[in-house]
Protein backbone atom coordinates (compact mmCIF):
# COMPACT_ATOMS: atom_id res chain seq x y z
CA UNK A 1 0.00 0.00 0.00
CA UNK A 2 2.15 3.18 -1.15
CA UNK A 3 5.30 2.29 1.00
CA UNK A 4 2.84 1.54 4.23
CA UNK A 5 3.70 -1.23 6.21
CA UNK A 6 1.93 -2.17 9.56
CA UNK A 7 3.58 -3.99 12.97
CA UNK A 8 2.27 -5.31 15.49
CA UNK A 9 1.79 -2.66 18.68
CA UNK A 10 4.55 -4.33 21.82
CA UNK A 11 4.83 -2.53 24.91
CA UNK A 12 8.07 -1.28 24.15
CA UNK A 13 5.89 0.99 21.39
CA UNK A 14 4.44 2.79 24.51
CA UNK A 15 6.03 5.68 24.47
CA UNK A 16 5.80 6.31 21.06
CA UNK A 17 2.43 4.93 20.96
CA UNK A 18 1.43 8.00 23.72
CA UNK A 19 3.62 10.87 21.63
CA UNK A 20 1.48 10.10 18.80
CA UNK A 21 -1.46 10.31 20.13
CA UNK A 22 -0.65 13.49 21.59
CA UNK A 23 0.04 15.46 18.88
CA UNK A 24 -2.62 13.52 16.56
CA UNK A 25 -5.69 15.90 15.18
CA UNK A 26 -8.18 13.49 16.41
CA UNK A 27 -6.64 11.13 19.20
CA UNK A 28 -8.33 11.48 22.50
CA UNK A 29 -6.49 10.51 25.84
CA UNK A 30 -8.68 7.12 25.29
CA UNK A 31 -6.57 6.19 23.16
CA UNK A 32 -3.69 6.75 25.04
CA UNK A 33 -1.84 3.42 26.47
CA UNK A 34 -1.87 5.43 29.85
CA UNK A 35 -5.56 5.08 29.51
CA UNK A 36 -6.50 2.04 27.60
CA UNK A 37 -4.12 -0.18 29.32
CA UNK A 38 -5.92 -0.25 32.53
CA UNK A 39 -8.47 -2.95 31.20
CA UNK A 40 -5.77 -4.89 28.81
CA UNK A 41 -6.59 -8.27 31.30
CA UNK A 42 -10.00 -8.03 29.49
CA UNK A 43 -8.80 -7.66 26.10
CA UNK A 44 -6.71 -9.72 23.78
CA UNK A 45 -4.98 -6.99 22.42
CA UNK A 46 -4.38 -6.25 18.35
CA UNK A 47 -3.37 -2.90 18.28
CA UNK A 48 -1.41 -1.91 15.27
CA UNK A 49 1.08 0.79 13.97
CA UNK A 50 1.39 2.20 10.56
CA UNK A 51 4.63 2.86 9.18
CA UNK A 52 6.10 4.64 6.28
CA UNK A 53 9.96 4.57 5.54
CA UNK A 54 10.91 5.54 9.63
CA UNK A 55 7.67 7.80 10.10
CA UNK A 56 4.45 6.83 12.17
CA UNK A 57 1.49 7.25 10.13
CA UNK A 58 -1.24 6.20 11.92
CA UNK A 59 -2.31 4.00 14.96
CA UNK A 60 -5.32 1.80 15.44
CA UNK A 61 -6.49 0.62 18.71
CA UNK A 62 -8.03 -2.64 18.55
CA UNK A 63 -8.77 -6.10 19.84
CA UNK A 64 -10.23 -9.74 19.23
CA UNK A 65 -13.41 -10.38 18.92
CA UNK A 66 -13.71 -14.15 17.62
CA UNK A 67 -13.53 -13.88 14.20
CA UNK A 68 -13.80 -9.80 14.13
CA UNK A 69 -11.16 -7.12 14.71
CA UNK A 70 -13.05 -4.31 17.10
CA UNK A 71 -11.45 -1.02 17.64
CA UNK A 72 -13.10 -0.71 20.55
CA UNK A 73 -15.69 -2.32 22.74
CA UNK A 74 -13.55 -1.15 25.73
CA UNK A 75 -13.43 2.57 24.62
CA UNK A 76 -16.56 4.75 23.65
CA UNK A 77 -14.31 5.28 20.43
CA UNK A 78 -11.19 3.95 18.79
CA UNK A 79 -10.43 3.74 15.09
CA UNK A 80 -7.72 4.97 12.92
CA UNK A 81 -5.64 8.00 14.74
CA UNK A 82 -3.13 9.77 12.40
CA UNK A 83 -1.35 13.69 12.61
CA UNK A 84 -1.64 16.81 10.40
CA UNK A 85 0.74 16.03 7.63
CA UNK A 86 -1.34 12.13 6.82
CA UNK A 87 -3.65 13.57 3.96
CA UNK A 88 -6.53 11.46 2.57
CA UNK A 89 -5.13 9.53 0.07
CA UNK A 90 -2.32 8.28 2.89
CA UNK A 91 -5.31 7.66 5.64
CA UNK A 92 -7.25 5.45 2.66
CA UNK A 93 -3.77 3.49 2.13
CA UNK A 94 -3.36 2.97 5.89
CA UNK A 95 -7.44 1.10 6.49
CA UNK A 96 -6.16 -0.59 3.48
CA UNK A 97 -3.20 -2.17 4.78
CA UNK A 98 -4.84 -2.50 8.18
CA UNK A 99 -7.33 -4.79 6.37
CA UNK A 100 -4.77 -6.95 4.73
CA UNK A 101 -3.03 -7.05 7.64
CA UNK A 102 -5.63 -8.37 9.50
CA UNK A 103 -6.63 -10.60 6.70
CA UNK A 104 -3.39 -12.29 7.27
CA UNK A 105 -4.20 -12.98 11.00
CA UNK A 106 -6.90 -14.87 9.63
CA UNK A 107 -9.73 -12.02 10.91
CA UNK A 108 -12.81 -12.53 8.77
CA UNK A 109 -14.31 -8.54 9.67
CA UNK A 110 -13.54 -5.29 11.31
CA UNK A 111 -15.70 -3.20 13.74
CA UNK A 112 -14.88 0.33 13.59
CA UNK A 113 -15.68 3.22 16.02
CA UNK A 114 -14.83 6.37 14.40
CA UNK A 115 -13.78 9.75 16.90
CA UNK A 116 -17.10 12.02 16.26
CA UNK A 117 -16.16 15.10 15.11
CA UNK A 118 -16.61 17.41 17.95
CA UNK A 119 -13.58 15.30 19.81
CA UNK A 120 -11.36 16.11 16.89
CA UNK A 121 -8.43 18.53 17.42
CA UNK A 122 -8.87 19.46 13.72
CA UNK A 123 -11.23 18.05 10.57
CA UNK A 124 -10.48 14.51 10.56
CA UNK A 125 -12.94 12.27 8.24
CA UNK A 126 -10.73 10.81 6.31
CA UNK A 127 -11.00 7.68 7.24
CA UNK A 128 -15.03 8.06 6.95
CA UNK A 129 -13.94 8.13 3.13
CA UNK A 130 -11.69 5.26 3.70
CA UNK A 131 -14.37 3.47 5.13
CA UNK A 132 -16.75 4.14 2.14
CA UNK A 133 -13.74 3.17 -0.48
CA UNK A 134 -13.31 -0.02 1.16
CA UNK A 135 -17.54 -0.57 1.23
CA UNK A 136 -17.54 -0.93 4.92
CA UNK A 137 -21.07 -0.76 5.73
CA UNK A 138 -23.13 1.01 8.77
CA UNK A 139 -24.31 -1.43 11.39
CA UNK A 140 -24.53 0.56 14.49
CA UNK A 141 -26.21 4.26 15.03
CA UNK A 142 -26.54 5.68 18.46
CA UNK A 143 -27.94 9.10 19.27
CA UNK A 144 -26.05 11.45 21.50
CA UNK A 145 -26.45 15.48 22.76
CA UNK A 146 -23.84 18.06 22.40
CA UNK A 147 -23.99 21.79 23.22
CA UNK A 148 -21.36 23.70 21.88
CA UNK A 149 -18.94 25.94 23.15
CA UNK A 150 -21.23 28.97 22.61
CA UNK A 151 -23.16 27.42 25.27
CA UNK A 152 -27.21 26.25 24.65
CA UNK A 153 -29.60 28.61 22.94
CA UNK A 154 -32.05 27.73 25.49
CA UNK A 155 -32.68 25.94 28.56
CA UNK A 156 -36.20 24.25 29.49
CA UNK A 157 -38.28 26.70 32.37
CA UNK A 158 -38.41 22.62 34.04
CA UNK A 159 -34.76 22.01 34.06
CA UNK A 160 -34.34 25.70 35.67
CA UNK A 161 -37.02 25.17 38.08
CA UNK A 162 -35.35 21.91 38.88
CA UNK A 163 -31.96 23.75 39.86
CA UNK A 164 -34.03 26.64 41.70
CA UNK A 165 -35.31 23.40 44.20
CA UNK A 166 -31.96 23.02 44.72
CA UNK A 167 -31.06 25.85 45.92
CA UNK A 168 -34.01 26.49 48.11
CA UNK A 169 -33.29 22.84 49.98
CA UNK A 170 -29.95 24.21 50.62
CA UNK A 171 -28.17 21.61 48.08
CA UNK A 172 -24.31 21.88 47.62
CA UNK A 173 -22.26 21.05 44.68
CA UNK A 174 -19.14 19.71 45.76
CA UNK A 175 -15.80 18.28 43.34
CA UNK A 176 -13.53 15.86 44.67
CA UNK A 177 -12.88 12.27 45.32
CA UNK A 178 -16.22 10.62 46.74
CA UNK A 179 -15.96 7.84 44.32
CA UNK A 180 -17.37 5.37 46.91
CA UNK A 181 -20.60 7.28 47.58
CA UNK A 182 -21.19 8.15 44.04
CA UNK A 183 -20.13 4.51 42.63
CA UNK A 184 -22.90 3.68 45.39
CA UNK A 185 -24.87 5.88 43.79
CA UNK A 186 -24.41 4.80 40.12
CA UNK A 187 -25.35 1.40 41.16
CA UNK A 188 -28.57 2.35 42.56
CA UNK A 189 -29.48 4.51 39.57
CA UNK A 190 -28.95 2.05 36.81
CA UNK A 191 -30.48 -0.97 39.00
CA UNK A 192 -33.78 0.38 38.04
CA UNK A 193 -33.36 -0.06 34.86
CA UNK A 194 -31.95 -3.48 34.67
CA UNK A 195 -27.94 -2.63 34.05
CA UNK A 196 -24.91 -2.26 36.24
CA UNK A 197 -21.66 0.10 35.66
CA UNK A 198 -19.24 -0.49 33.12
CA UNK A 199 -16.24 0.63 35.73
CA UNK A 200 -15.81 -0.87 38.63
CA UNK A 201 -15.33 1.24 42.13
CA UNK A 202 -11.85 -0.39 41.37
CA UNK A 203 -11.59 0.88 37.93
CA UNK A 204 -12.38 4.44 39.34
CA UNK A 205 -9.45 4.16 41.65
CA UNK A 206 -7.02 2.72 38.83
CA UNK A 207 -8.12 5.51 36.49
CA UNK A 208 -7.71 8.32 39.01
CA UNK A 209 -4.54 7.01 39.60
CA UNK A 210 -3.35 6.77 35.57
CA UNK A 211 -5.02 10.23 34.07
CA UNK A 212 -6.10 12.07 37.18
CA UNK A 213 -6.04 15.39 35.04
CA UNK A 214 -8.56 13.89 32.54
CA UNK A 215 -11.58 12.85 34.73
CA UNK A 216 -13.52 15.05 37.49
CA UNK A 217 -16.17 14.22 40.15
CA UNK A 218 -19.16 16.51 40.66
CA UNK A 219 -21.69 15.67 43.16
CA UNK A 220 -24.76 17.42 44.94
CA UNK A 221 -24.90 16.99 48.56
CA UNK A 222 -27.74 17.61 51.25
CA UNK A 223 -26.31 17.82 53.86
CA UNK A 224 -23.47 15.13 54.03
CA UNK A 225 -25.86 12.57 51.47
CA UNK A 226 -24.30 12.50 47.94
CA UNK A 227 -28.30 12.96 45.83
CA UNK A 228 -26.76 13.32 42.61
CA UNK A 229 -23.44 13.22 40.41
CA UNK A 230 -21.53 13.22 37.57
CA UNK A 231 -18.60 11.66 36.57
CA UNK A 232 -16.80 13.92 33.92
CA UNK A 233 -14.01 12.84 31.50
CA UNK A 234 -12.32 16.04 30.60
CA UNK A 235 -10.78 15.81 26.84
CA UNK A 236 -9.43 19.48 26.61
CA UNK A 237 -12.05 21.57 24.41
CA UNK A 238 -14.95 18.86 25.15
CA UNK A 239 -16.45 17.83 28.76
CA UNK A 240 -17.71 14.41 28.41
CA UNK A 241 -20.57 13.43 30.97
CA UNK A 242 -19.84 9.60 31.67
CA UNK A 243 -22.34 8.80 34.25
CA UNK A 244 -25.20 10.77 35.59
CA UNK A 245 -26.57 9.52 38.79
CA UNK A 246 -29.35 10.63 41.20
CA UNK A 247 -31.39 9.00 44.32
CA UNK A 248 -34.94 9.44 44.31
CA UNK A 249 -34.49 12.00 47.06
CA UNK A 250 -32.01 14.17 44.59
CA UNK A 251 -35.06 13.89 41.67
CA UNK A 252 -37.47 15.03 44.12
CA UNK A 253 -35.25 18.63 45.10
CA UNK A 254 -34.02 19.01 41.24
CA UNK A 255 -30.29 18.05 42.83
CA UNK A 256 -28.85 16.47 38.94
CA UNK A 257 -30.04 19.89 37.31
CA UNK A 258 -27.98 21.72 39.64
CA UNK A 259 -25.12 19.23 38.88
CA UNK A 260 -26.05 20.02 35.15
CA UNK A 261 -26.04 23.77 35.72
CA UNK A 262 -22.17 23.45 36.88
CA UNK A 263 -21.50 21.71 34.54
CA UNK A 264 -22.25 24.49 32.25
CA UNK A 265 -20.69 26.51 33.86
CA UNK A 266 -17.44 25.28 33.49
CA UNK A 267 -17.79 24.38 29.76
CA UNK A 268 -18.67 28.41 29.64
CA UNK A 269 -16.07 29.79 31.41
CA UNK A 270 -13.37 27.29 29.18
CA UNK A 271 -15.50 27.59 25.79
CA UNK A 272 -16.05 23.98 25.45
CA UNK A 273 -18.19 21.56 23.84
CA UNK A 274 -20.53 19.52 26.47
CA UNK A 275 -21.20 15.74 25.55
CA UNK A 276 -23.79 13.58 27.31
CA UNK A 277 -23.47 10.78 25.91
CA UNK A 278 -25.82 8.22 24.07
CA UNK A 279 -29.87 8.22 24.82
CA UNK A 280 -30.50 4.99 22.77
CA UNK A 281 -30.66 1.15 23.70
CA UNK A 282 -30.70 -2.02 22.02
CA UNK A 283 -28.14 -1.40 19.39
CA UNK A 284 -29.28 2.12 18.33
CA UNK A 285 -32.53 1.24 17.37
CA UNK A 286 -34.59 2.36 20.52
CA UNK A 287 -34.33 6.01 21.86
CA UNK A 288 -34.77 6.39 24.92
CA UNK A 289 -37.06 9.14 24.67
CA UNK A 290 -37.03 10.77 28.45
CA UNK A 291 -33.35 10.61 28.41
CA UNK A 292 -33.05 12.27 25.54
CA UNK A 293 -35.68 15.04 26.55
CA UNK A 294 -33.79 15.88 30.11
CA UNK A 295 -30.75 16.12 28.00
CA UNK A 296 -32.32 18.53 25.53
CA UNK A 297 -34.09 20.36 28.31
CA UNK A 298 -30.55 21.96 28.86
CA UNK A 299 -30.04 22.75 25.32
CA UNK A 300 -28.12 19.87 23.88
CA UNK A 301 -29.09 18.31 20.67
CA UNK A 302 -28.13 15.41 18.52
CA UNK A 303 -24.76 14.29 17.14
CA UNK A 304 -24.43 10.26 15.85
CA UNK A 305 -22.08 7.87 17.06
CA UNK A 306 -21.74 5.23 14.35
CA UNK A 307 -20.06 1.89 14.31
CA UNK A 308 -19.14 0.28 10.82
CA UNK A 309 -18.43 -2.96 9.39
CA UNK A 310 -15.75 -3.87 7.10
CA UNK A 311 -15.43 -7.40 5.33
CA UNK A 312 -11.56 -8.65 5.18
Amino acid sequence: MNGVRIISYEAEHEAAWNAFVAQSRNGTFLHSRTFMDYHADRFEDRSAIAVSGDEIVGLFAAHAAGQKIASHNGMTFGGLVYGMDHRASLVCDVLGALIEHYGSLGFSKMTYKPVPHIFHKYPSEEDLYAIFRQSGKLIRRDLSAVIPPNGPAKISTLRKRGNKKALKNNVAIREGDFYGLFHKLLEQTLKKHGADPVHSLSDFDILKQRVPDRIKLIGAFEGDELVAGTWLFLFGHVIHTQYLASSQRGQEIGALDMVIFRVLELAKDQNLHVSFGASTESGGAVLNEGLMAQKEGFGARAMVLDQYEIAI
